[in-house]
């Protein structure tokens, strides 16, 4: 069949699964016909059963995935509780750890995304980035533990908890703020002095 494994439960022998790779002590374990996985690492790929097209290097990194398929999964505990979750990519410890079945996630940096279980199309960048988010769509965050205003909303960015957006995949109605969470207008600068938002320092388009 073309797999290849080592360490204890590696690979389960019964599988008809072609091109898998297992190294670890239950890696792939309870693989049927999944195939061309890669799994590294203690209980990785654990309980894939169908899901083809897996790379996941870390220890219990996507252990309850049984059908998601062409996730790439790098650190321990990295979409440990994806199921059927699909093309998502996740880098660094916790990353996408709550994820369940949200597709086309990616999520880098230690913690990032940790919280999302179905949302889909999020970009995290950054330690423990957007790890407010649960279920909202087309979100974007990047910085150090930057989040997104709603945690279930969607077309959101946050940008080094400076530069927000709100509704962004809708020409007509998204809106970029600088220094607001809740820009009023396509371009809305916060003045420096709230007692004069009128101030040059503050522009509203």
């Amino acid at each position: 069949a073309n797999n290849i494994s080592f360490g204890l439960n590696a690979l389960n022998p019964l599988s008809t699964g072609t091109f898998n790779c297992a190294f670890g002590v239950d890696a792939l374990k309870s693989n049927t016909t999944g195939g061309t996985n890669i799994a590294v690492g203690w209980k990785a790929l654990e309980l894939n059963q169908i899901g083809d097209s897996n790379t996941v290097v870390g220890n219990a990194s996507m252990m309850k995935n049984i059908s998601g398929f062409q996730n790439s999964a790098y650190g321990d505990v990295v979409l440990r509780e994806n199921i059927d979750g699909i093309q998502n990519a996740a880098f660094g410890t916790n990353a996408l750890l709550a994820n369940i079945n949200g597709n086309h996630n990616s999520a880098f940096g230690v913690g990032s995304l940790t919280g999302n279980n179905a949302g889909n199309f999020n970009t995290a960048l950054e330690y423990f980035a957007m790890s407010n988010l649960t279920s909202g769509d087309n979100n974007l965050a990047i910085g150090n533990q930057v989040q997104v205003p709603n945690s279930t909303g969607s077309d959101q960015m946050n940008i080094a908890n400076e530069i927000y957006g709100l509704d962004l995949t809708n020409m007509a109605s998204g809106k970029i703020g600088i220094g607001t969470t809740t820009p009023s207008a396509k371009l809305h600068i916060a003045p420096s002095n709230t007692f004069a938002p009128n101030s040059t320092d503050g522009i509203i388009i």
